[in-house]
C-alpha cells in the first residue's frame, strides 16, 4: 500500500515510536513497536561510546537488537556494560549476512582484528566480535541470525523487510573488498600486534554465525569473555595508530559499508544503515519498482553524509542524522528537499518521533509511546 500523505499513516501503525538519542558520530537508535516491545539498532560512537551505552541499551532496555555492519563504532558501547551492572535480556539479535565472495572468510577476519586493534588489550576481549561481547553481557542465550536481502523480521507486530545486502555482490565490491584486504595484508607486516591479534582470531574466532548462507537461527551460548568497565578508559585516538593500520581501518570501513543492513516496516520507517552511494542507488532502485516511495521516518545513510541522486525520488516526513562532531560538516543538504522535517542529532539533541497510530493505542501505551521509560 502507497501512502501519499501523512493522514494515511492513521490506523495502520505497528511502530508507536521512533529514538535516535545524540551519541556523536554513531547511533543507538530504540524502536518501540505497538504491543510494547523495544528493538535497538547499533549502540556505538566514534568518540563516546560510554554515551551510546548510557542513552542507548542502558534507557531502552531492548528485546531485540539489529546491527547494521561489523563497524566497531556501531556496537563499541556494548563493551561499557560493567560486571556490576544488570544483565541484559535480549530475546534475539540480527546482523549483515557476509555474501558469497572469494574473500569472504578472509575479509570478516580482517574487520574482526582491525576492530580488537582498535579496541585496545584494555578491552578484555579475546576477540571485538558482536555476537562475542553481546553474549558476555545477556542473561541468557538468544537466538541469533544473519539477514541479507529478501528476508523478512517480525517483532512485536512489526515487519521489517531487508534491503541490503544481496546474497552475492557484484565485481565493483568485489574489488573494493580485495583492495581492503591488500591494504590490510601491507599493514599487519608493520605493525606486529595486528599480526598477533590476526593469528589469535584464526584460532579461537568463531565466523559461523557470520558467514552462515542459510536462513537459520540457532543459540549462542554465553561467553566466558569479559567487557571493561570504562569509567576511568577511552578507546585509543586514530591519531595514536600507526599510519599503516590508520589506513587500512579506513579502506576495511568503506568496504563494509558496501555490505550494511538496510531495511523498512511497511512505509512507516526506513533505515539505510551506512550504505555507499552505489548501494544507495540499487536500493531506492528497488522501493520504487515496489512502489514505496513515502516514508514516516528516513534514517539518513551513513549519518547523512551518504547521497545518490535517486534518493531524489524518496519523500520522507521526517529525515533523521545521527551525526556528530566529526562528520557534521560533510552533512549532504539535499535531504532536507526530500522531507517535511529534517532533524540533526548533533543541532537537535535527543530524538523522538511518535508515530500515528488509533487513538485507543496512543492511550494503551501512553508511557511506551512517549519515551523509553
Amino acid at each position: 500500500m502507497e501512502l501519499t500523505n501523512v493522514s494515511d499513516f492513521k490506523g495502520v501503525c505497528t511502530m508507536m515510536l521512533v529514538y535516535i538519542p545524540d551519541v556523536g558520530d554513531g547511533l543507538a537508535a530504540g524502536i518501540s513497536t505497538i504491543d510494547g516491545t523495544k528493538i535497538q539498532i547499533d549502540c556505538g560512537s566514534q568518540q563516546e561510546a560510554n554515551v551510546a551505552f548510557i542513552k542507548g541499551i542502558y534507557r531502552i532496555s531492548p528485546h531485540s537488537f539489529f546491527l547494521s555492519h561489523f563497524h566497531l563504532d556501531h556496537y563499541n558501547g556494548l563493551f561499557c556494560h560493567n560486571q556490576h551492572m544488570e544483565r541484559l535480556a535480549i530475546r534475539e539479535a540480527f546482523y549483515p549476512r557476509i555474501p558469497k565472495f572469494e574473500q569472504r572468510d578472509k575479509f570478516l577476519r580482517c574487520v574482526m582484528a582491525m576492530n580488537h586493534r582498535l579496541m585496545g588489550d584494555m578491552s578484555g576481549s579475546t576477540v571485538a566480535d558482536f555476537l562475542s561481547v553481546l553474549s558476555s553481557i545477556n542473561y541468557g542465550p538468544f537466538i541469533y541470525r544473519s539477514l541479507s536481502k529478501g528476508d523478512t523480521v517480525r517483532i512485536g507486530g512489526s515487519e521489517f523487510h531487508v534491503l541490503w545486502p544481496p546474497k552475492t555482490v557484484d565485481k565493483a565490491t568485489t574489488k573494493v573488498i580485495a583492495k581492503a584486504i591488500e591494504v590490510f595484508d601491507a599493514a599487519k607486516q608493520e605493525d606486529e600486534i595486528l599480526q598477533k591479534i590476526l593469528n589469535r582470531i584464526g584460532e579461537k574466532g568463531n565466523l559461523d554465525p557470520y558467514l552462515s548462507d542459510e536462513r537459520q537461527t540457532g543459540e549462542m551460548p554465553i561467553c566466558g569473555r569479559r567487557t571493561c568497565d570504562l569509567k576511568h578508559y577511552t578507546f585509543p585516538s586514530m591519531r595514536d595508530l600507526p599510519e599503516v593500520v590508520r589506513s587500512a581501518s579506513k579502506s576495511l570501513r568503506a568496504a563494509a559499508n558496501h555490505l550494511s543492513l538496510a531495511f523498512h516496516e511497511d512505509n512507516l520507517f526506513l533505515f539505510m544503515g551506512d550504505l555507499e552511494s552505489s548501494q544507495i542507488k540499487k536500493v531506492v532502485k528497488y522501493l520504487t519498482a515496489q512502489e514505496r516511495r513515502h516514508f514516516f521516518v528516513l534514517v539518513t545513510p551513513h549519518h547523512g553524509t551518504h547521497w545518490h541522486k535517486n534518493l531524489l525520488e524518496i519523500h520522507a516526513c521526517h529525515s533523521i542524522s545521527s551525526v556528530g562532531s566529526g562528520l557534521f560538516l560533510k552533512l549532504r543538504p539535499e535531504f532536507k528537499s526530500i522531507s517535511n522535517i529534517s532533524l540533526i542529532t548533533h543541532l537537535n539533541g535527543d530524538i523522538e518521533v511518535p508515530l500515528f497510530c488509533p487513538r485507543w493505542c496512543r492511550w494503551k501505551h501512553r508511557r511506551d509511546w512517549y519515551g523509553f521509560l
